[in-house]
């Protein structure tokens, strides 16, 4: 590309993709909502009883394990010594992360993400990880050999300064990426067979590369392949949660309505038959 075209507007647009998610989830600019929904999914399980590490691994994301694979792969043939993961979650990469380091750090908004981590630290024997509970905007992060990221920008409105940032303060490589990827075919339907309105989602991935593009940085870009297992116990459970992308909040009809009009009933039944 001319490196004279000018990619500033991403930043512009990755905000008013926030700001449409903001509409239905609170969280996108309120921290105290963001540590709230950590704790229910993630401080539950050191509660429990008999937490252990078989625990731990029944909690990672089964889709995680193909981009470790990777991650791990192309991360053999550089010697680290120092890394930071930012926003670790439950943990999806943080422990091979930690094997291949001499020292470890994470960094969570979520004191109860970082209370997570340590216990399964203790429960592996793994003593090289350190902890910073603060938000990356507000950390003046320190250098590391690497520096990793992954789903970890989805409320990052400064998102350009905060990879200019990491991209500065990274050693010997930045790792960043998220999970996203094509709408499934039945979402188009939805739209193009039943005229519905969608609420298609519009962070995405691509916004990663074209700000650090503006910013002078050419990312080596990797796209793996994904899936994902669900599970559904009935047919109204598939309905409610993959007819997701359609717009409820403008669509003046109840599909989960217990005493559904005749124009409820044709809809819902047509949008069954799409998913099926």
């Amino acid at each position: 590309m001319n490196p004279k075209v000018d990619l500033g507007y991403a930043i512009n647009d990755w905000r008013k993709a926030l700001d449409k998610i903001k509409r239905q989830d609170i969280r996108i600019d309120n921290d105290d909502e963001e540590k709230k929904f950590w704790k229910r999914h993630v401080g539950r399980h050191i509660e429990n009883e008999g937490f252990n590490v078989e625990k731990f691994e029944e909690n990672i994301d089964d889709y995680s394990g193909k981009i470790r694979e990777k991650v791990l792969e192309i991360l053999k043939d550089f010697k680290i010594e120092t890394t930071l993961e930012i926003g670790p979650g439950w943990g999806n990469y943080t422990f091979d992360l930690a094997g291949l380091s001499r020292e470890m750090t994470c960094l969570d908004l979520s004191s109860d993400n970082l209370d997570y981590i340590k216990t399964v630290a203790d429960l592996k024997n793994i003593n090289n990880i350190k902890y910073i509970n603060k938000k990356v905007e507000e950390a003046n992060i320190d250098s590391y050999d690497l520096i990793f990221g992954y789903n970890c920008f989805y409320r990052m409105y400064d998102l350009d300064k905060v990879l200019e940032e990491i991209n500065k303060k990274s050693k010997k490589i930045t790792m960043i990426g998220m999970a996203t990827g094509v709408e499934p075919k039945y979402n188009n339907l939805f739209e193009e067979k039943l005229n519905l309105p969608m609420d298609w989602r519009e962070n995405d991935y691509i916004y990663l590369t074209m700000i650090l593009y503006s910013k002078g940085v050419d990312v080596n870009q990797i796209v793996i392949k994904n899936k994902r297992k669900y599970t559904f116990d009935s047919i109204e459970s598939i309905l409610k949660h993959e007819s997701v992308r359609i717009d409820y909040k403008t669509l003046p009809l109840d599909l989960f309505s217990k005493n559904k009009t005749e124009e409820e009933e044709k809809l819902y039944s047509e949008v069954k038959d799409i998913l099926l």
